[in-house]
């Protein structure tokens, strides 16, 4: 965790060209990293600074998990769920910024 924003993928960990892309770590991804991983408070919220497809992926999932959530079966939404909070389980949280660093 950092004040300056990295120039490599917090997903993937590589250099990112030009501007990053971000994925804006929702409450329940956001507690899971302060429970789990120890991850610091941000005074405007947290976002993972990442590659433009990584942050494609990220968003991917967490769409899926949300409909899945709404319209889908529990085994469904478990295994979805698996698979993003593994995905947050392997990011570098020096890779995760304070989102008033992009305003």
């Amino acid at each position: 965790m950092t004040d300056e924003v990295p120039d490599t993928c917090a997903r993937c960990g590589d250099t990112i060209p030009g501007r990053p892309s971000v994925f804006d770590l929702k409450p329940d991804y956001r507690e899971y990293l302060e429970e789990e991983r120890d991850l610091d408070w941000f005074p405007m919220g947290p976002v993972v600074v990442c590659c433009s497809d990584c942050s494609h992926r990220l968003d991917h999932l967490h769409e899926a998990l949300s409909e899945h959530r709404a319209y889908g079966s529990d085994e469904q939404t478990e295994e979805i769920e698996l698979m993003l909070f593994g995905e947050l389980d392997d990011l570098d949280l020096d890779g995760v910024v304070d989102h008033g660093h992009f305003l």
